[in-house]
């Protein structure tokens, strides 16, 4: 687990931008906004325009599995919409109540992080192996994230195990099957992994990084990937 130091949350300090993009590079859209609006959220809410989200945003927007990099959107407000617009249409539907929305409307064009929020982008940033220190303060999730966040985020866990099995896999030279055996031996702490899930989540991190054609990866052979 890595620290990352902040003073305050008035946006995402130069400090720890790579950091905060390297650790997104699995994380779909939504985990990514949440996360912006964090290090925003001791901004007042006229500092919370889409214009200003966006600037921020595209600083930790990175190509990856679930997502593309925030320099391929034509309109990249109207993804961040779009992310804020799903939530409140399930708020519509009936399937999510309004009170465990993550994100709240404060004007027309204006969003910021509810608290509950902030508590969800602190469980994102922890199980991306990142712990936010700020100012001595207890900067760990205290609220009970809701229900249909945790599946959210356990679903989202999934396809990132998913790709660290490939990522172990083409590492190793092995078969997904042997990589998958690999990583259930480290659930087993009498066993030991080839590597444990931190190391594979940073070497996957590093394929996405230093990949050119990033959309064909999947189709990359095994013996070739790592060239």
């Amino acid at each position: 687990m890595k620290t990352i130091y902040i003073n305050q949350l008035h946006g995402i300090p130069a400090s720890v931008q790579p950091d905060l993009k390297r650790a997104m590079i699995f994380c779909p859209d939504w985990q990514r906004l949440v996360v912006c609006l964090y290090f925003m959220s001791e901004l007042s809410d006229a500092d919370h325009h889409l214009t200003a989200i966006e600037n921020w945003a595209r600083t930790i927007w990175p190509q990856g599995p679930f997502s593309r990099d925030s320099h391929n959107y034509t309109d990249f407000q109207a993804a961040i919409r779009a992310v804020v617009n799903a939530e409140t249409n399930k708020v519509r539907n009936g399937a999510l109540r309004e009170e465990h929305r993550l994100w709240k409307n404060t004007m027309h064009g204006f969003w910021r992080n509810a608290d509950i929020g902030n508590h969800v982008a602190l469980r994102v940033l922890r199980e991306q192996h990142l712990h936010v220190q700020q100012r001595g303060i207890n900067n760990e999730p205290q609220t009970v994230i809701p229900i249909a966040y945790q599946r959210r985020l356990k679903n989202d866990a999934g396809k990132t195990e998913r790709w660290r099995i490939k990522a172990l896999a083409r590492i190793k030279g092995i078969s997904e099957k042997e990589a998958l055996h690999s990583l259930e031996q480290y659930l087993q702490p009498q066993r030991q992994a080839i590597l444990d899930h931190e190391q594979v989540l940073e070497r996957a991190r590093d394929i996405y990084s230093e990949s050119r054609d990033l959309s064909g990866l999947l189709a990359t052979p095994l013996k070739t990937a790592f060239i």
